[in-house]
């Protein structure tokens, strides 16, 4: 597999990737914006359970596409097939808490903003909001727990991220950038943050395909700089890891604040 072909595969991975982030996040918000029973402990939990099965059927499909991916791309790199490592069991990727209780916090949110004075309006988009970066989550811990399921069993060297400033709305991910250095064992779980459009790949032998896909796109950004400091001064970002206790590794910004799940550092 050259350069090329391996591009197109990544490409085409973080696409669908990103496809299936934007439907969980669109389905979240669009149910929070259609519920009106914030107050109702009987609608609550229907509803939570009815939105979770529907985030739990997208995060299957980020799980198959994930192996999918990986599959080929680890056949590419020993020139030989390679059999899927099967899909995660998605119900279970939060540590012990059911999705259902995770969507149920969207409506602790909305009541809290009411209790603090603000608008039905103003609640119920505090709400959505919250449904949305839940759903954003979940297809993220889909993809990074399916990859690790990936290397762990084709017992590969590590795996690097593959960051595609690209898909980045408010510009380029600086801790992206600044983590794209980094090699993983098999069995780590990559950490994330919020709207990360990072993709993996393993490493084979002396084989780092994600290591020259990086390169290609940090020339291409300086590049775009015109020899302005201010691409490279996303390489300077300092990041640290917070252990979550429900959703594992995240990463930040050295010296952030870090609150919980529900409050992932958002990148530029």
């Amino acid at each position: 597999m050259n350069q090329a072909e391996l591009a197109a595969i990544v490409d085409a991975q973080s696409q669908s990737q990103n496809a299936l982030t934007q439907m969980a996040v669109n389905a979240a918000g669009q149910s929070a914006r259609d519920f009106t029973g914030w107050y109702d402990s009987a609608q609550i939990g229907p509803w939570a359970s009815q939105l979770a099965s529907l985030i739990e059927s997208i995060q299957g499909q980020t799980a198959a596409s994930t192996d999918a991916y990986l599959t080929e791309v680890l056949a590419g790199l020993k020139g030989s097939p390679v059999s899927p490592s099967g899909t995660i069991d998605v119900t279970g990727l939060r540590k012990g808490v059911s999705h259902t209780e995770v969507y149920g916090r969207a409506a602790d949110t909305y009541r809290y903003e009411v209790s603090q004075g603000k608008s039905e309006s103003e609640a119920l988009k505090s709400a959505v909001k919250r449904a949305e970066v839940l759903a954003e989550t979940d297809v993220q811990l889909a993809q990074r727990d399916q990859s690790q399921r990936f290397m762990t069993s084709k017992k590969v060297n590590g795996y690097r991220r593959i960051i595609h400033p690209e898909l980045s709305k408010g510009g380029t991910c600086g801790l992206c950038i600044a983590a794209s250095d980094r090699i993983y064992v098999a069995s780590d779980l990559m950490p994330i943050h919020a709207r990360c459009g990072c993709t993996t790949a393993p490493i084979l032998g002396a084989q780092d395909p994600g290591h020259e896909l990086n390169r290609s796109d940090l020339n291409a950004l300086y590049e775009q700089a015109g020899g302005s400091t201010s691409a490279a001064d996303l390489k300077k970002v300092r990041y640290t890891v917070h252990d979550n206790g429900e959703i594992g590794p995240v990463l930040g910004v050295e010296g952030q604040a870090f609150r919980g799940p529900d409050d992932l550092p958002l990148a530029a």
